[in-house]
């Protein structure tokens, strides 16, 4: 019994399904995570891949691109644009950042989010405001931009995790006054077949256990 539940947790595991931790943990290279987000305004919508494209465990630096698309509604916010986008950085001592490519050539490391997120370990955006606020020209719907960024640990690591995903709104509404701020949401993997299968053979597994543990139990009807 305890065999056929092990095979289904198993299988349910490495099919990528969503679990309680939040964080995304990247430890080689290749790793990635997809992140959709709504909005605190009507019609936005965003979507984010950060994946991880170098690593140097010894020396604790991590490189990573990313593809940033504003999705939101151009009918409802018809110049709206994503000036900044942020996480926060779960190790145990901070990195230093260097932005490599893409229009997001600034960085700032802890700073308050604007629109109510709050505190945020990194950030990165387009603009001269010298921080999350953003305030540049930033990517309009239903464009997209890429760009990548290093942060370099001052101990060694063998893994990093990030969480607390956020993107910056702004020129929102009919007239383009309005900003808001959207937190992302992991999207959960789509199992290969081979995963299907195997969590089909766990939950067999745990069936049949359960039917044999019954036939097993003594009739009391003919005890009494």
């Amino acid at each position: 019994m305890r065999k056929a539940m092990f095979i289904a947790a198993a299988a349910i595991a490495a099919a990528g399904l969503p679990s309680a931790a939040s964080a995304t943990v990247f430890a080689d290279v290749g790793d990635n995570v997809n992140l959709t987000f709504g909005g605190t305004t009507a019609g936005t919508s965003a979507n984010l891949l950060l994946t991880l494209t170098g690593e140097n465990e010894t020396s604790g630096i991590y490189t990573f691109s990313y593809t940033l698309t504003n999705t939101s509604d151009t009918t409802v916010n018809p110049t709206g644009r994503i000036s900044s986008f942020g996480f926060n950085d779960n190790q145990s001592s901070a990195a230093a950042v260097t932005v490599l490519t893409g229009p997001f050539d600034s960085s700032d490391a802890g700073d308050n989010y604007p629109n109510g997120i709050g505190f945020l370990d990194l950030c990165f955006y387009d603009g001269p405001a010298g921080s999350c606020t953003g305030n540049g020209n930033g990517v309009t719907s239903p464009n997209s931009i890429s760009g990548s960024f290093k942060l370099d640990y001052p101990t060694s690591l063998t893994s990093l995790s990030l969480d607390s995903f956020a993107v910056r709104y702004q020129s929102l509404g009919a007239n383009g006054s309005g900003s808001g701020t959207g937190l992302g949401t992991p999207t959960p993997a789509v199992p290969e077949p081979a995963t299907w299968a195997m969590m089909l053979m766990g939950f067999g597994a745990t069936g049949f256990a359960l039917r044999r543990t019954r036939r097993k139990l003594p009739d009391f009807a003919q005890l009494a």
